[in-house]
């Protein structure tokens, strides 16, 4: 930015008692993608979704998710790990108390049971919301 905007950043920052620091790539992702995929894990504990390639398909086909991740919660599932994804999520929760940040029941319960979210999805979908 420009050097008025940065000295506004800095400014505000420190009015606001914000430790300016660098963010990793890896930080971004987290923080960008892992709440959206915890939202896929509460659109299926409400029942607003079938099953969880419902919740990857609208979001390869109608938003534009890569599609070489296959969809937000194929990917939390092979690439990133519930647990790992549950980890950084209630790490992030703590630190900020940020709600989006916190664990959804159906994730905390695929972490606890050991089980991929599509098996645990297959034996536990349908007989209660969660």
């Amino acid at each position: 930015p420009s050097k008025f905007v940065e000295d506004l950043i800095v400014k505000m920052s420190r009015e606001r008692g914000v430790e300016r620091r660098t963010i990793s790539k890896q930080e971004i992702i987290e923080r960008v993608f892992y709440p959206f995929i915890n939202e896929g894990f509460k659109i299926l504990e409400e029942g607003i979704a079938i099953r969880p390639s419902d919740i990857d398909v609208v979001f390869v086909f109608g938003y534009g998710f890569p599609a070489h991740k296959g969809g937000p919660m194929h990917w939390a599932e092979t690439q990133i790990g519930l647990k790992k994804l549950y980890n950084k999520l209630n790490d992030y929760y703590q630190k900020t108390g940020r709600s989006h940040f916190k664990p959804s029941n159906l994730l905390k319960k695929c972490v606890d049971s050991k089980m991929s979210l599509t098996k645990y999805w297959k034996v536990n979908a349908g007989k209660s919301k969660l």
